[in-house]
């Protein structure tokens, strides 16, 4: 026979005789003898004709002080089935800013200096000598005159007592080649100065960490208390 106000589990429906626990108040005249073993240690009910029974919480625990655990009244609640960490305790500084510094680096060409060069063919000047070489009078041509000496060619017989062929002469020839011989410089304008570039890191706040579930794993029964009513 169990005792009034005793709390059992059960692997299926209850028995007689046994409330729920976590059941609405219930009254203080039909389940007087339970009411007389635990009062509104519970809860008090409409504080006139009913009071509680125990909660269905998930885990009980001993009454008491036992060092160094806290102390624990008859009828205390608490436990949570999820926990929110702070950023600290989960290893995170929170609202704390992580500077990374770039040593430096160019963005864009720079500056290239070409020294110079040609376009085009440039300005060449080609002087060709003649070695010099004489011209044959043609048949009947007079050639010059010269103390009444007239001289002429005919027929491949020269006439007169000098030569028939003209005074040798070189020819001097010049070939100019126009161009561009200006040598041009190629200026390429980029930013050539070096820059630091500064990356700010924010770890997250330390109210922004999602709840954790911290339930041990479980299986579930019906747990009663006893009335005798």
């Amino acid at each position: 026979m169990p005792y009034v106000g005793e709390v059992r589990m059960f692997g299926g429906a209850l028995p007689p005789l046994w409330i729920p626990l976590g059941s609405p108040p219930v009254s203080r005249t039909t389940f007087a003898a339970l009411f007389g073993v635990i009062g509104t240690t519970w809860g008090v009910g409409d504080g006139s004709t009913t009071f509680d029974v125990p909660p269905s919480q998930r885990v009980p625990i001993a009454a008491g002080t036992t060092p160094p655990l806290s102390d624990r009244v008859l009828g205390d609640l608490g436990g949570d089935e999820t926990v929110t960490l702070a950023g600290n305790q989960c290893g995170l500084q929170g609202g704390i800013g992580l500077t990374v510094d770039d040593p430096g680096h160019l963005h864009g060409l720079g500056t290239i200096a070409d020294a110079g060069h040609l376009h085009g063919v440039g300005t060449i000047a080609a002087t060709v000598n003649d070695p010099e070489h004489v011209h044959a009078a043609s048949a009947g041509e007079f050639l010059y005159v010269s103390n009444a000496d007239i001289f002429y060619s005919d027929a491949g017989a020269n006439t007169g007592t000098s030569s028939p062929n003209t005074a040798a002469a070189a020819t001097g020839i010049t070939v100019d080649i126009a161009g561009d011989t200006a040598g041009a410089t190629a200026d390429l304008t980029g930013d050539t100065s070096s820059e630091v570039t500064a990356i700010t890191v924010t770890t997250p706040d330390t109210d922004a960490i999602d709840p954790t579930p911290i339930m041990s794993p479980f299986a579930v029964f019906n747990f009663g208390i006893f009335a005798n009513a």
